[in-house]
């Protein structure tokens, strides 16, 4: 699986306004702090990347364990990220 710049990792904690632990960060191994954070970093990773084979399991995963809004929402926030 592709990975999400760092750099790029620590703005989406800051822009989402969430309480993440930003050691998953660096390390995919480490728990993000929230129900679905797994599934969140898939699907921004696969998101920003524009992985076409990961993109869609990551979203149906996300979607399944978060939401429609709220996979829309996370989507945004990597919009807003990356234009920034």
């Amino acid at each position: 699986m592709a990975t999400l710049h760092t750099a790029d990792r620590v703005r989406a904690c800051e822009v989402g306004g969430h309480d993440l632990d930003r050691r998953c960060i660096a390390d995919s191994t480490r728990e993000p702090g929230l129900p679905w954070g797994r599934e969140l970093l898939a699907f921004a990773d696969a998101l920003v990347l524009a992985d076409p084979h990961e993109l869609p399991t990551a979203r149906a995963d996300l979607i399944a364990r978060a939401g429609v809004t709220a996979t829309a929402r996370a989507a945004g926030v990597v919009a807003a990220v990356r234009m920034a």
